[in-house]
């Protein structure tokens, strides 16, 4: 069977992703969570290091447009991020 599987990254600014995975599961009936630990080089020439996060969906039909802005919006604006990264992809599955 095929399924989308969508994906969203994004970091929290050391918040708590409760209130993430909350919204997200009334959304979408469901995620999984996974974190991460990046880093980058700053304006200053620093190693800036933070944790992000991926919250994934697997559903039967891909999300809706909307769907998605409405749950990116979410994040920039209760954890006051620039951006929300979101992949979609086709994925075969067989359940046993």
């Amino acid at each position: 069977m095929t399924y989308t599987k969508t994906t969203f990254y994004f970091a929290l600014d050391g918040k708590n992703p409760s209130n993430v995975c909350t919204v997200f599961t009334q959304m979408f009936g469901g995620y999984t969570l996974s974190t991460k630990k990046g880093g980058w080089v700053n304006a200053n020439g620093d190693i800036a290091e933070e944790v992000s996060y991926t919250l994934e969906s697997i559903t039967s039909e891909p999300l809706e447009p909307t769907q998605i802005s409405t749950f990116a919006t979410h994040v920039k604006q209760v954890y006051n991020q620039s951006e929300v990264w979101v992949t979609q992809e086709n994925i075969q599955n067989t359940i046993y």
